[in-house]
């Protein structure tokens, strides 16, 4: 059942051609203003990492270092302190940030695993092999004993 706000709903192919236009076009301009206002918010961002930072308001660590700090540098050594403090959300940014994601290098460990298990298993299956063998070796045999009726022996009549 729908919710209450989906009952006003109209599918598009309940529309007429020129309202599904007038809906795409305005899908479209909201489309482009968004992807603007992104693209503003990203250049104001990289504006203020590039600030000077003045070290006196640096932490000791950072008051030692040569150079001028921005703020990105700032910002840099914030995400590793929090990561080196435990937090696990700044631990995963930072590995984001530097490339090296954890999450693809957990996937990356499962499939070792699962080779590796894969790998295993089929060596079990070589070495059970021989048993098999060893079952039918026993039905074969039982039937030649019982029965006669392999290797053209036949039962006699």
């Amino acid at each position: 059942m729908p919710r209450d706000g989906t009952k006003n709903l109209i599918n598009q192919s309940m529309r007429t051609k020129e309202e599904q236009k007038e809906i795409a076009v305005k899908g479209g301009i909201a489309s482009g203003v968004a992807r603007r206002e992104k693209a503003a918010e990203r250049i104001r961002l990289k504006s203020i990492a590039e600030i000077v930072v003045d070290k006196n308001l640096l932490p000791p660590a950072l008051k030692n270092m040569d150079g001028i700090v921005d703020q990105q540098t700032f910002i840099d050594f914030m995400i590793i302190k929090k990561a080196r403090e435990g937090n696990y959300k700044y631990t995963e940014l930072f590995y984001k940030i530097i490339g090296d994601d954890p999450t693809i290098k957990l996937k990356e460990r499962e499939v070792v695993v699962k080779e590796k298990e894969l790998a295993n298993s089929e060596a079990s299956r070589v070495t059970e092999t021989p048993l098999i063998f060893e079952v039918f070796d026993e039905i074969e045999e039982y039937y030649r004993q019982a029965i006669g009726i392999l290797d053209g022996e036949g039962p006699t009549a």
